[in-house]
């Protein structure tokens, strides 16, 4: 990937920017306890199967395919069920370094957020003034069109393999964040794989300064 022709970063912030796993362990544990169940990782095997689940689409379809999967009645709507769960994240250590980093650098960084503006503005206050703009409830196209950047020169950093096959789709490019080290699945779309994001640190560090000769 040629960093010296990406202008911007869009991060797609639940999962990314923005630890949101134990929440979501948390309300699958409470659906599966409404149910009789009583799973002794209080949740971290259905959160796996989720997000097995949402390499082909979005939190609340997999929310929804889920509980249809596992015999589940009373659940939450899928869009219910992502509101609980964002009001419980936190910010990864390593997000706020790297925002730095990528701004000081010139890069223009971009928060995605999958939910309605309250929400996104709570689960990212810890990070106030990290980002250029912060676009809640938005699709990964909007946001490219929004920012005015074309999509050759963005990179879009994400866990999801739907984002990044979207990210492809629309000719950016893309990092996969793989906080677990997990396999990638032969159908995986992306440019680069990272463990954290203090890569995108190191990626920035090895971009040209504006201007440079080749």
């Amino acid at each position: 990937m040629e960093q010296d022709r990406i202008e911007a970063v869009i991060l797609a912030s639940h999962g990314t920017v923005v630890n949101w796993r134990d929440g979501v362990e948390a309300v699958l544990y409470e659906v599966a306890r409404m149910h009789g169940e009583s799973p002794l990782d209080r949740g971290r095997a259905l959160r796996g199967r989720l997000e097995e689940l949402q390499r082909s689409g979005p939190f609340a379809w997999a929310f929804a395919a889920l509980a249809a999967e596992r015999g589940y009645r009373w659940v939450p709507r899928g869009e219910t069920a992502f509101e609980r769960v964002v009001r419980s994240c936190r910010v990864f250590a390593d997000a706020a370094p790297a925002l730095t980093s990528a701004r000081a650098a010139g890069l223009r960084v971009i928060a995605l957020g999958g939910a309605d503006p309250q929400l996104v503005d709570a689960a990212l206050r810890p990070l106030d003034g990290a980002f250029d703009e912060v676009l809640p409830a938005a699709p990964l196209e909007r946001a490219a069109g929004a920012i005015g950047v074309p999509a050759g020169r963005v990179l879009h950093v994400a866990t999801t393999f739907s984002a990044l096959r979207t990210a492809a789709a629309l000719g950016m490019r893309s990092a996969w964040l793989n906080r677990d080290g997990a396999p990638a699945p032969e159908e995986a779309v992306f440019d680069v794989e990272w463990r954290s994001l203090q890569s995108l640190g190191g990626w920035v560090a090895g971009r040209r300064p504006a201007g440079a000769m080749p």
